[in-house]
C-alpha cells in the first residue's frame, strides 16, 4: 500500500492545474467565438445567401407549385443529391429550400441548400458544398453533436466531446490530492523536527 502511495505522489505532485484550467479556457472562448473565427482568417462563417433568392418575384395571387411536382424538379435538376430537409413556402413569395446532402458530409445533415421559385420551380440559388466555409461547418456539426457514423464512432465522439469536463474535473481532483500531499510531508517534517529535538 505504501509504495501505491509513493508512486501515486510521485505521478501526482508534477501535474499542475493551472495547465489543465488554461487548456479548458481556450478550449471555452475557441467554443464561445467559433462564428467569429473564420472571420479573422478572411473567411465569412456562413455562404451568404444573396437576398433575391429568399424571394420569388411571384405575384400575391401567383399559384404555388404543388409539392410533388416541385420535388420532381429538384431531383430532375440534380439527381446525385441525396434530400435530408425540405422547407415549404408558407405564403407568396416565399421559395422552397431543399436542404441536400451532395458527395461527402461529415454531418447527416445536410451540406448544401437549394432554393426554388416556388411558383415557377426556376433555381434562384444553390449553396456550394465545396466551399471551405461549408466543409468548416459541416465538420464542425458533426463534431460537435456526433451526427456520423456508427455506434463506435459516436460513442468516441462523446468521449473526446466530454474531456473538457473530464479534464476540469481530473484536474481539480489531483489539485486537491496535491493539496493533502503536501499538507502530509509538512506534518511528517514538523513530526520529525520534534521528534529530533
Amino acid at each position: 500500500m505504501v509504495l501505491i502511495e509513493n508512486a501515486l505522489e510521485s505521478w501526482i505532485y508534477p501535474i499542475d492545474a493551472h495547465p489543465t484550467a488554461g487548456d479548458i479556457g481556450i478550449a471555452a472562448t475557441v467554443n464561445s467565438y467559433e462564428k467569429q473565427i473564420p472571420t479573422w482568417f478572411g473567411f465569412e462563417s456562413k455562404e451568404a445567401v444573396p437576398d433575391p433568392a429568399k424571394k420569388t418575384e411571384a405575384k400575391d395571387g401567383a399559384a404555388i407549385l404543388p409539392f410533388g411536382q416541385a420535388l420532381g424538379m429538384e431531383q430532375e435538376k440534380y439527381p446525385h443529391g441525396k434530400l435530408i430537409t425540405v422547407t415549404l413556402p408558407q405564403k407568396p413569395g416565399d421559395t422552397y429550400q431543399f436542404g441536400v446532402k451532395e458527395g461527402f458530409g461529415a454531418s447527416s445533415g445536410s451540406n448544401s441548400t437549394i432554393d426554388m421559385d416556388a411558383s415557377n420551380g426556376e433555381v434562384l440559388y444553390k449553396m456550394h458544398p465545396n466551399w471551405a466555409i461549408n466543409l468548416y461547418n459541416t465538420w464542425r456539426k458533426g463534431l460537435h453533436f456526433a451526427t456520423w457514423g456508427g455506434v463506435t464512432t459516436r460513442w468516441i465522439t462523446f468521449v473526446f466531446g466530454m474531456m473538457p469536463f473530464v479534464l476540469m474535473v481530473t484536474g481539480l481532483t489531483i489539485w486537491q490530492l496535491k493539496a493533502r500531499a503536501r499538507k502530509k510531508g509538512k506534518n511528517r517534517n514538523m513530526d520529525r523536527t520534534t521528534a529530533v529535538a
